[in-house]
């Protein structure tokens, strides 16, 4: 019990940073009490803040995912159980499930600063005010095991296309600081690799093509250094494997952060 209090303090401390972080909640409301100066804090407000920070995760994944089935993206297929087609569009299909839950964060907010406004002032003892707090905990607990539930369906029955992904981290250069390394690699200060890498990106957005595309001769024009082996060290697949810090998409480390969550969910 003890460690469960200690992790609910915990939980909650990191909440109510979030919260005075984006100002979403005024100094006014934050429950102090005006004897002691100590913040005042109940089970059932710490329940809806718990709940509060659960939904400003799925809002931040449901949000992403909004952006990324849209056409100018498509790197993600919902099902059709979790969308429905455009009244005037037959080709469009809206995610609904995420565009809900994503709204739904806000009723969470609300329920939590409502919390917090009632629980402020108050005394040690009970008092009337706090009759307040049933509608919004039941509400909120409801609100975010109905996202929960929706957001796992949803999630589990997605499709991600790996191709159009591909195609798009290409086409943003994303791999120009890799052709510098080359560079940096083969003697070239990086202040130089630096110009030299940006004169192949202007080539290539006038050509209307990516870096891996570019032909080798092309390459040599504006420095001799490259080789064939250029290709290889700018591709999709080095780019990503050779970041290798926390917090990086190199698979290994990203399997390694997935334990890190696997053993906190755990516990």
């Amino acid at each position: 019990m003890k460690k469960n209090n200690e992790l609910v303090k915990k939980g909650l401390a990191i909440i109510l940073a979030l919260v005075l972080t984006v100002s979403l909640v005024p100094d006014s409301v934050i429950p102090v009490n005006a004897a002691t100066g100590k913040v005042k804090l109940n089970k059932k407000t710490v329940t809806v803040s718990v709940g509060k920070k659960k939904t400003i995760i799925l809002k931040k994944v449901k949000h992403r995912v909004v952006w990324k089935i849209a056409n100018e993206y498509r790197f993600v297929e919902i099902d059709d159980a979790y969308s429905t087609g455009s009244s005037i569009m037959p080709q469009k299909k809206n995610p609904d499930i995420a565009e809900l839950i994503r709204g739904k964060s806000g009723r969470v907010y609300g329920a939590l600063v409502s919390m917090l406004t009632t629980m402020k002032g108050l005394p040690l003892a009970y008092d009337k005010d706090m009759q307040e707090d049933k509608e919004l905990t039941f509400d909120a607990i409801d609100t975010v095991k109905g996202c929960l539930s929706l957001f796992t369906g949803m999630i589990s029955s997605m499709k991600f296309r790996k191709d159009v992904m591909e195609a798009s981290a290409k086409n943003g250069f994303t791999n120009a600081t890799d052709a510098a390394d080359y560079l940096v690699n083969h003697g070239v200060p990086f202040r130089d690799a630096h110009g030299i890498v940006g004169q192949l990106v202007l080539l290539c957005i006038d050509k209307g093509i990516a870096l891996d595309d570019l032909p080798l001769e092309e390459y040599k024009k504006i420095s001799p250094v490259f080789e064939e082996d250029v290709y290889e060290a700018i591709s999709m697949k080095t780019c990503v494997e050779k970041r290798m810090t926390i917090g990086a998409p190199g698979p290994e480390m990203m399997k390694k952060v997935i334990e890190i969550y696997k053993k906190q969910l755990e516990q």
